[in-house]
């Protein structure tokens, strides 16, 4: 992924192959994205609120 702050595809195809958001999360920390960027993909892409978004990405794994 070219841009792990803007370029959001990869968790776009996740989700229409039924991906939850919190496998997003597991997928995106793999991938060495920071929190911050995660709550960022989880908002652009699930439709998260920030307090939401934020909560699942603070998750344990």
């Amino acid at each position: 992924m070219p841009d792990n702050q803007t370029n959001y595809d990869f968790f776009k195809d996740l989700k229409d192959k039924g991906t939850s958001a919190k496998e997003a999360v597991d997928a995106a920390a793999e991938r060495g994205m920071e929190e911050i960027s995660i709550v960022r993909m989880l908002r652009e892409v699930y439709g998260l609120s920030f307090f939401t978004a934020a909560d699942l990405a603070r998750q344990p794994n």
